[in-house]
């Protein structure tokens, strides 16, 4: 259950400290166990190594919402929307660009095909 995945994690974690993948998923695990004041300080050390990971934010604010923290539950789950808006905007300027290159590409190939036609 989940004191094996914690000891599994606390060894993943002893061989790489720098992971805030583990850390994140050990928070989650102690939370699931009512460890909350630990899941807390693992998801602290998750994001000190990683600010950008929404779901530690996530994590960390449901935790908070245990211990009576609204506020501080509030303000991690903005957070998590923040990231979140941001990804979704670079996404979205990646595909904007993506579908003007194509769209771009699509007018030369047409161009050339009709420059072929008139020729025929």
């Amino acid at each position: 259950g989940h004191q094996e995945a914690i000891a599994c994690y606390d060894r993943a974690i002893e061989i790489d400290p720098r992971d805030a993948t583990t850390w994140l998923n050990k928070g989650l695990a102690l939370y699931k166990l009512g460890g909350h004041q630990e899941a807390i300080a693992c998801y602290d050390r998750a994001i000190e190594i990683n600010p950008r990971d929404a779901e530690v934010w996530v994590g960390k604010g449901a935790t908070l919402g245990r211990l009576g923290k609204a506020q501080d539950e509030i303000n991690c789950y903005n957070k998590a929307l923040e990231i979140e808006a941001s990804s979704i905007k670079k996404l979205c300027s990646g595909a904007q660009k993506w579908l003007k290159t194509w769209v771009r590409r699509r007018r030369q190939s047409l161009g050339a095909h009709e420059k072929v036609l008139e020729k025929e």
